[in-house]
Formats: structure tokens, C-alpha cells, sequence
């Protein structure tokens, strides 16, 4: 029920994204604008494998999206400050294009993780999805967070897409990627 509320108050624009620029349309060439690129080199090579751009090639909503292509690891970074306590849900449209013949065994994750002032990771929500290829797929993440978490004072978060395993050949697309702070009478 209370997820149902939810997304109503969601659809029906009664609650607003603490995040900023969730379609990707904010930027400049490649980069979009409130998010940093995180690309996770391979372990054995040591080498960047992928690489991740803003695009108009699809889009769940607008005209751009944000593209993780061949990527081994790695996502778009947004980085919320401050992060008071509180309930949060986060959502986001993932479309995945794989080349024909080569069956999708990559995942994708929409992670929220909450950090201490020294930039250290504490445990936060998540949710990790192996989505059916060509075709949008809603992934959400959301529970409580603290204000203490391990004994450390939560200053802020990040919000990250994440895409492992699509090193050969599949492209990931992330649109409407957004962090929602919920209000208890909700």
C-alpha cells in the first residue's frame, strides 16, 4: 500500500527529485551535467573497458539518455549533499540492446549509497536486475536511511546506475534515473 501511495504521488507530481538533471538532457557533448562517469578497469588487463556518453539513439522520456557501451563495469555517478534521515526511493529506466546472437548475462543495479564526510562507502539500497533485452525495464531501490549508519554521520550519497558484464558488445541505456526523499505522510 505504502508503495502504491508512492508511486502515485510520483506520477501525479505531488513529491519531487532531491536529484537533479534524471534524463540526461542537462550537458554538454558527452558528459551530462550533474553526473561523473565511473568506469571500472578490468582486473586482469588493468585497462578501461567501454565507454559511457550522453545519447539520443533512444530515450524513455525527452530526447537523451545516458549510454554504458560494452562496459565491463561501472556507471553514472550523481552525488546528493546534503542527505538528511530519512525514507528515499530511487528509480530508474534501464533499456539494454545486445548484439544479435549473444545472449544478455550482464546486470544492472540502481545503487544509493550513503557516505560518511571522510568519503567513506557505509551500506545503503539497492537493487540489481538481469533486464530482457529491447525493451525499457523500471528498476527501484528504496528503504531508510539513517543518520548514523556503523557509527558514522551520513553527510551525503551517491546515486549510481550500474552496468557489469556487457563487455561483449551490449549497450545500456539509463534514463529517468531519480532520488525521491519521502515524506512520512506520504
Amino acid at each position: 500500500r505504502d508503495q502504491a501511495n508512492l508511486m502515485l504521488a510520483i506520477v501525479d507530481g505531488k513529491i519531487t527529485p532531491i536529484s537533479k538533471n534524471s534524463s540526461f538532457e542537462e550537458g554538454k557533448g558527452n558528459l551530462s551535467a550533474d553526473w561523473s562517469y565511473w568506469v571500472k578497469p578490468d582486473e586482469a588487463t588493468k585497462k578501461v573497458v567501454g565507454r559511457m556518453l550522453r545519447s539520443t539513439d533512444r530515450a524513455h522520456d525527452g530526447q537523451r539518455s545516458l549510454l554504458c557501451d560494452s562496459m565491463y563495469r561501472g556507471g553514472p555517478v550523481h552525488t546528493i549533499s546534503p542527505l538528511p534521515p530519512g525514507k528515499y526511493c530511487a528509480f530508474a529506466w534501464v533499456y539494454v540492446d545486445m548484439p544479435e546472437g549473444v545472449e544478455n548475462k550482464g546486470t544492472c543495479e540502481l545503487a544509493v549509497t550513503p557516505r560518511a564526510a571522510n568519503g567513506q562507502n557505509l551500506p545503503g539500497l539497492s537493487t540489481k536486475i538481469t533486464p530482457s533485452a529491447g525493451k525499457w525495464t523500471l528498476i527501484v531501490a528504496g528503504g531508510k536511511i539513517e543518520k548514523e549508519i556503523n557509527g558514522k554521520e551520513v553527510t551525503h550519497a551517491l546515486m549510481i546506475p550500474i552496468v557489469d558484464g556487457f563487455r561483449g558488445g551490449g549497450k545500456v541505456y539509463w534514463d529517468e534515473a531519480a532520488l525521491y526523499r519521502v515524506n512520512e505522510r506520504q
